[in-house]
């Protein structure tokens, strides 16, 4: 069987304001900040196309980060939404690239590790036409791959949900990994003080 063709989409162009003023992608993480960490984690995949979607801050983040053969977009629009983010950046992924699959992440989720990402893919590609989503305390959601098959959905997103709502669509044709790093993202201050404590093994 031919090797599928995989596209990541890092959406990262959010305002974080629940964040009280903080830029939440340039958090400190570990010697990273929350991006760059992202960044590098999903650069390590064998993949064949890359895309990291900013918004809010985009001219603050980009002085402070090597986006290594990340292409780059910037969402004008970025205050619709996640939805809007994902359509805006897919759509640019798709230009040149045939994919059969889009790996759709999120920026803030700094427990995820590259295994975690391979297991994600070797799913995908033992299950040809399945959604991949990540399972976490009752939920599911990013990191997850959708096949092609499902491309013109994603592209209508618009506004703040998003790839979640066309799964629970398909529920036959999802698939899920439990991957409880999943579920630590980074919202709030809370959400940031106790990645630190976890870090620091307190």
């Amino acid at each position: 069987m031919q090797t599928p063709q995989i596209g990541i989409l890092l959406l990262a162009a959010g305002a974080g304001s629940r964040m009280k003023g903080s830029v939440k992608q340039l958090l400190p993480y570990r010697t990273l900040t929350l991006i760059q960490h992202s960044i590098n984690v999903y650069q390590s995949l064998a993949v064949d196309a890359r895309l990291v979607v900013l918004g809010a801050h985009q001219e603050e983040i980009s002085k402070q980060t090597h986006w290594h053969d990340f292409q780059v977009a910037v969402n004008a629009d970025w205050s619709q939404g996640m939805g809007h983010s994902l359509s805006y950046g897919l759509e640019l992924l798709l230009q040149g690239n045939h994919l059969d699959y889009v790996l759709i992440a999120l920026a803030d989720q700094p427990l995820i590790e590259r295994p975690h990402l391979e297991a994600l893919i070797a799913l995908a590609k033992n299950n040809p036409d399945k959604i991949i989503q990540s399972a976490f305390s009752d939920e599911t959601g990013p990191p997850c791959l959708f096949p092609a098959h499902y491309f013109p959905e994603l592209l209508q997103l618009n506004g703040a949900h998003g790839a979640k709502g066309i799964a629970a669509k398909y529920p036959e044709a999802c698939l899920t990994l439990a991957l409880p790093e999943a579920g630590t993202d980074i919202d709030t201050p809370a959400d940031y003080e106790a990645l630190l404590r976890l870090q620091s093994g307190s």
